[in-house]
């Protein structure tokens, strides 16, 4: 009986505490922000980390892309220099793989304007420095706005960069490469980012089937036909045709209202929206294609 009363004291007191107890608050990873030797004339404002769905006390709105890409945690580090006001917040996102990061990246960093002293794909203009290194999307800002605050910025994400491991992420060599838009491509992961391709549905279509806690990558890019008229590209790949073919059910039957039907195939749907656009979804074995914004409801270019 001692015995028992020795474990009920040493494994479930600390245990009733742990759940009545207030506990001390995250905090920020110290060793992955800016080193000591470009901090100094630097003071720390405030660390936070948030994880789970505390990331919507950190992101009004937009929270809900990041778990569609695969969200880990981010580390918050407000700064100011000793002799101003002007603060700056670095943000350490670390995502649930490479594929994520860059996804993720693409589609919130648009118009790239790079900076070769950082890893690539980056962005860096007077008030946001942002790039991706292994699972990481690191975003730097400053409402200042300044020159000299732009150069900190520059030295923050290089010191950051310098301490996060490479990895290797998907290419976009799935996409056909002629008459493709430099620097459209973006990899989704969910209707979330669909929607900033083109605005199919707010339902899982392509992802139908995809358990919580999985990812299926979608790749898109825009394309220029010889006439000049743009339009755009969504290619997705899945493990057998089973697969694909519950995903086209899941378009045929989800997709938003306000697309009409114009042709209705086992493997072939056209869409015609608003604004007499047609969107053409082709179910190919395993794999859906899917051209959108198109003025003609046919491929621009079969060999594609």
């Amino acid at each position: 009986m001692q015995k028992l009363s020795n474990i009920f004291i040493t494994v479930l007191v600390p245990a009733l505490s742990f759940l009545f107890f207030p506990q001390p608050a995250l905090t920020a990873e110290q060793n992955l922000f800016p080193a000591s030797d470009i901090f100094s004339s630097w003071e720390i404002v405030k660390d936070s980390t948030f994880t789970g769905n505390a990331l919507y006390g950190h992101i009004d709105g937009g929270a809900e892309l990041f778990f569609e890409f695969g969200f880990v945690k981010v580390d918050v580090r407000i700064v100011k220099p000793n002799d101003s006001e002007d603060e700056m917040t670095i943000e350490i996102y670390q995502m649930a793989d490479p594929d994520a990061a860059l996804g993720l990246f693409l589609i919130k960093s648009a118009n790239l304007s790079p900076d070769q002293r950082l890893p690539r794909p980056n962005l860096l203009n007077n008030y946001q420095v942002s790039y991706i290194k292994g699972d990481y999307y690191i975003l730097i800002s400053s409402f200042a706005g300044t020159e000299p605050l732009k150069e900190k910025m520059l030295q923050f994400g290089e010191s950051i960069a310098a301490k996060l491991q490479d990895k290797a992420r998907s290419g976009f060599d799935t996409l056909p490469a002629a008459g493709r838009v430099p620097g459209s491509e973006r990899l989704l992961r969910g209707p979330l980012a669909l929607q900033t391709i083109y605005p199919l549905g707010e339902n899982p279509m392509l992802w139908h089937g995809i358990k919580k806690g999985e990812h299926l990558n979608a790749f898109a890019a825009d394309y220029k036909t010889p006439a000049s008229e743009i339009y755009s590209l969504i290619l997705c790949g899945y493990p057998d045709e089973k697969a694909s073919s519950g995903a086209m059910e899941a378009v045929r039957t989800g997709h938003d209202s306000y697309l009409e039907n114009i042709i209705n195939e086992e493997n072939r749907l056209i869409l015609k929206d608003w604004n007499s656009l047609f969107t053409i979804v082709i179910r190919d074995k395993s794999r859906i294609k899917i051209f959108t914004r198109l003025k003609e409801p046919k491929i621009p270019n079969e060999s594609n």
